[in-house]
């Protein structure tokens, strides 16, 4: 767990109506960076709601959440929070009267017990930019191995489909400059996995399997990383035209999966899961 502490201005608030006594106080926007390192699942945590900050005389301190603050975002709270989830970002406004400052907060657990962070008596207006390890470079990544053969239900049919992979790019921020993020994905790199599917087996199938939806990809650690499905036309990532159905005579089929990476991680491994829950087949991502 990573605190950031952020002393902010009143003006971060003028898109909201506050009382005659929040008006004459300043906002401190205290962000908690969780990622869960034991073995239990949490149900849609919240971590924030056990947070508490304190002046230089240990007064608690008032604070609030607010809606939509780009100053004091969170990502999305998991349904089930486990080892293998990305690290989630919360986010809560405290109130300090002028003169004073925020000196500590303390975080209360489950148990009853606080863990406790002093803030340093000079801080910065603005959070700098942390320093993260070199993730490796733009462009076309190596991948490891042949094309391997995954088991595949279509409705009520039975595929085998022989997945190539074809490119892992590492993309460039700025690829994703256009779309609205949340605090989480601001702090992310856009992969780009194309992979190559031909139908093996002998029955044909109505439709086209959506083999973007079930590629996969793990950082250094062997964490899965969560992808992410993109609206509209994405040029950087994008899929071969449907045919109608899938069959044996059918040309293979290109997919494109866009991944956000946090930052200082990279891809080590891709993968594509067998959709009738018979495991994943997987390839070794290196350096170019």
């Amino acid at each position: 767990m990573t605190p950031t502490v952020i002393r902010g201005a009143q003006k971060d608030l003028s898109d909201y109506r506050m009382d005659a006594l929040s008006s004459t106080q300043v906002p401190w926007f205290v962000e908690l960076r969780v990622k869960n390192v034991g073995k239990g699942v949490l149900q849609g945590p919240s971590f924030t709601e056990r947070l508490v900050a304190r002046n230089g005389r240990g007064d608690s301190l008032d604070n609030v959440v607010l809606p939509n603050l780009d100053r004091c975002r969170h990502t999305d709270r998991p349904r089930r929070f486990n080892k293998d989830y990305d690290p989630v970002i919360q986010c809560r406004v405290f109130f300090v009267p002028r003169g004073q400052r925020l000196a500590s907060i303390g975080l209360h657990n489950i148990k009853g017990n606080q863990i406790d962070w002093k803030v340093p008596q000079r801080i910065a207006g603005k959070a700098k930019a942390p320093t993260v390890p070199n993730a490796g470079p733009a462009g076309k990544w190596m991948i490891q191995g042949k094309a391997k053969t995954v088991n595949w239900r279509h409705g009520s049919i039975g595929l085998r489909a022989s997945i190539r992979p074809v490119s892992v790019v590492k993309g460039k921020k700025a690829d994703i400059s256009d779309y609205r993020l949340d605090a989480a994905h601001k702090l992310t790199t856009p992969w780009y996995i194309t992979l190559s599917s031909k139908h093996v087996g002998e029955r044909r199938a109505a439709g086209v399997p959506d083999f973007e939806h079930w590629t996969v990809a793990y950082n250094e650690k062997n964490q899965r990383i969560r992808g992410v499905v993109i609206q509209g036309p994405f040029p950087k990532c994008k899929d071969a035209p449907r045919p109608k159905g899938f069959g044996p005579k059918s040309k293979a089929l290109k997919s494109c999966a866009v991944f956000l990476v946090p930052d200082g991680q990279r891809i080590n491994r891709i993968g594509m899961v067998h959709n009738d829950d018979s495991g994943e087949v997987n390839w070794k991502v290196t350096r170019p």
